[in-house]
C-alpha cells in the first residue's frame, strides 16, 4: 500500500503542471495565475512530501518483510534524514521548477490558438453573412 501511494504521489506530482495549466488554457476566467501559481506550491508541495515520506514507508515494509535485508536497503533507508528535511522544508520548490518548461508549453499552445482565431475569425464573418 505504502508503495502505490509513493506512486500515485510522484504521478500527481508530475501531472498537476500540466492539468492546471489546461484548465487556465480553456477557462482563463475561474483560474487566474495567482491561483494557478498558489495551487502548484501548496499541491506540489503536499505531493513531495507524502511521495518522500512513503517512500521510507515502503522500504520499511521491505525491511521487515525481508529476513536478511541487503546492506544497500539498510544504507538506503538509513539515509532518510535530508530527504525528509528537505521535501518538508523546499518541495514547493521543486513544483515552481517542474512548472517552468510546462509554461513554455502553455505558451505555445496559447501562440497557436491565438493564429488559429485570428485565421479563422475573418472567415467564419464571411460564412454567417
Amino acid at each position: 500500500m505504502n508503495y502505490l501511494i509513493y506512486v500515485l504521489s510522484w504521478i500527481g506530482f508530475l501531472v498537476l503542471p500540466g492539468l492546471l495549466l489546461s484548465i487556465r488554457l480553456l477557462y482563463e476566467k475561474i483560474m487566474p495565475w495567482w491561483l494557478l501559481t498558489l495551487l502548484v506550491l501548496i499541491l506540489s508541495w503536499v505531493l513531495t512530501n507524502s511521495g518522500v515520506h512513503f517512500y521510507y514507508e515502503y522500504l520499511s515494509d521491505l525491511i521487515e518483510s525481508t529476513p536478511d535485508p541487503s546492506r544497500e536497503l539498510m544504507d538506503e533507508f538509513g539515509a532518510d534524514g535530508a530527504k525528509l528535511v528537505f521535501a518538508l522544508f523546499f518541495g514547493w520548490l521543486y513544483g515552481c521548477v517542474y512548472l517552468l518548461p510546462w509554461l513554455l508549453i502553455y505558451q505555445t499552445l496559447k501562440l497557436l490558438q491565438r493564429r488559429r482565431s485570428v485565421l479563422t475569425g475573418p472567415i467564419m464573418k464571411k460564412k454567417s453573412r
